[in-house]
């Protein structure tokens, strides 16, 4: 799954459309900013500095595009239940922008309410809180649709055995993980 499916002009809705699901009503924190922020290293688009991004109406986002804009409903869940407890605002936000741009809202959300609101959804496995890393996995997510090879499905890799490891990675288009990439910088 590629997060970075949004052209260069729909790049400020989306962040806008991602800050508002963060936190509807007020200021965002350090740890919504950060959400923010990896989101901004994945697309490159920088807003203006000493700027808020401002909070959108779900009714006023225009995304062109059916993959696009379910993508941005899946950012935006994410975005959601980044807060525990969850805030109804941002909920129902996500819950009306899904419903103004016509997409299914169900990505992760079973199992970040399952495993990070502690909300008890299956037998087999306890509930529980804090176990998702809403930034964490925003990269990972990114790092996966960057690599170049599907490592899953006939990977045909005794070629690259030889090879030290990070010119496999290379090879690959295997990004650092975050903590590598923010230290990098």
């Amino acid at each position: 799954m590629e997060i970075h499916a949004f052209p260069a002009g729909e790049l400020e809705t989306v962040f806008r459309v991602l800050r508002t699901a963060l936190n509807p009503v007020g200021p965002l924190d350090a740890s919504e900013r950060q959400f923010l922020e990896t989101y901004s290293r994945i697309t490159g688009w920088r807003w203006p500095p000493g700027s808020e991004l401002l909070p959108i109406r779900a009714n006023d986002v225009r995304i062109e595009g059916a993959h696009r804009r379910k993508r941005l409903v899946q950012l935006a869940s994410i975005a959601a239940l980044f807060n525990h407890p969850l805030r109804l605002a941002s909920v129902l936000f996500v819950k009306t922008l899904a419903s103004s741009l016509a997409v299914s809202i169900f990505f992760i959300q079973f199992a970040i309410l399952q495993f990070h609101q502690g909300i008890h959804l299956t037998p087999v496995a306890k509930p529980e809180v804090g176990n998702f890393d809403p930034v964490n996995v925003l990269w990972a997510i990114h790092r996966g649709a960057s690599c170049n090879v599907d490592m899953t499905h006939q990977w045909k890799y005794w070629s690259l055995m030889p090879l030290p490891l990070d010119e496999v990675r290379e090879k690959c288009g295997l990004l650092p993980k975050l903590e590598a990439k923010r230290e990098a910088a």
